[in-house]
C-alpha cells in the first residue's frame, strides 16, 4: 500500500460511506487509510479505505487504483469477519 500514487497531478473525489466527499490529491498512504490534501486551501483530510463508497481519480496510475481497491476490499472482509465472529463466535 505505500506505492498508492502519492503525487500532487494525481486528483481524487472520494465519496464517503456517510455521503460527505472529499476532493484533492494523495499525498500519504497508510496500511488501513490514506490522505488527501486540498490544493486550494492546504487542508489534510485522512480516510480510512473502509470509509470509501466510491473513488473517482484523474491521473492516478492503474496500480494506484488496484492498491485503494485492495485495501477497501481487504478492510471491509476484515470488518465482516469481525461482525460474523461476534455473532457467531464464543
Amino acid at each position: 500500500m505505500a506505492r498508492l500514487g502519492v503525487e500532487e497531478k494525481a486528483r481524487v473525489r472520494v465519496k464517503r460511506q456517510d455521503k460527505s466527499e472529499v476532493k484533492g490529491s494523495i499525498s500519504q498512504s497508510r496500511e488501513d487509510s490514506f490522505s488527501i490534501t486540498d490544493p486550494k486551501s492546504g487542508e489534510v483530510r485522512t480516510v480510512a479505505f473502509r470509509d470509501v463508497k466510491q473513488l473517482q481519480g484523474k491521473g492516478l496510475s492503474k496500480g494506484a487504483k488496484i492498491a485503494i481497491w485492495s485495501g477497501l476490499i481487504g478492510g471491509l472482509s476484515l470488518l465482516a469477519s469481525v461482525v460474523l465472529w461476534s455473532l457467531y463466535g464464543e
